[in-house]
């Protein structure tokens, strides 16, 4: 389902990305099934909630104006569950500038973020769209194919050292023994990281009906902003 983003800038709503909005003021937003205030005191109340069967699911996203954030999940006759907890903001720093993310869909299944305008910005001089704070010293399969049901691209960044585990050319020899000269391939490599503080997957897929993009960063680094990613060359 689509994500609702919207830009902080001085502590207020100034922009989005036009998801399902119905109204967008800077202090409220209603969007993409989600009602978001912000209070007087500079934090931020974000609710969806819906009717099922069973009966109101409610999800509330909720920032403190010290960058304390807490996400929950309220369903009819169950305690309220907490889903994520922490700080979203470094140490010291007040609810701002950034970028509010909401996703839509089944209620249960959303999910809620805030990245700070500098988060913001090292996510976008580097081409990150997700970070997942899993430890990046593992296996990944990488998958490179172009052919009549379109075309994949992928790779790995990291400042570990990396070590090819296994290759499998796929359909590529069978191909080419049918259709001689043929440029189309398909290879999946799978690689082994080692010492590394972070991995970024690269991966651009457009095979028929299936477009699966990402740009996730791997690592167990709490402040990202503070790894040492060599920019690539234009």
């Amino acid at each position: 389902m689509a994500t609702l983003n919207i830009t902080l800038e001085n502590g207020f709503f100034s922009s989005n990305n036009g998801v399902y909005v119905t109204e967008f003021t800077p202090t409220h937003v209603s969007a993409n099934g989600w009602d978001c205030s912000i209070r007087e005191d500079g934090s931020i109340l974000c609710e969806a909630t819906r009717d099922y069967s069973d009966g109101i699911h409610s999800m509330r996203y909720e920032i403190a104006r010290n960058g304390f954030a807490r996400l929950t999940l309220k369903v009819d006759g169950q305690p309220v569950r907490t889903i994520r907890k922490g700080f979203v903001l470094p140490r010291g720093e007040k609810l701002g500038d950034g970028t509010l993310g909401l996703a839509g869909g089944y209620i249960d299944g959303r999910y809620a973020f805030f990245r700070d305008a500098t988060f913001t910005k090292f996510l976008a001089e580097h081409g990150i769209s997700a970070v997942k704070h899993e430890d990046p010293n593992r296996d990944y399969v990488v998958r490179n194919a172009r052919y009549g049901g379109g075309e994949c691209w992928s790779r790995i960044r990291t400042d570990g050292k990396v070590e090819e585990v296994s290759f499998d050319s796929l359909r590529t020899e069978r191909w080419h023994e049918e259709c001689p000269g043929t440029c189309a391939h398909e290879y999946e490599t799978v690689y082994r990281v080692k010492g590394a503080t972070y991995v970024i997957h690269d991966q651009v897929s457009h095979e028929g009906d299936s477009h699966n993009c990402f740009h996730i960063l791997y690592t167990l680094e709490k402040n990202v902003a503070s790894l040492h990613i060599e920019k690539e060359e234009e």
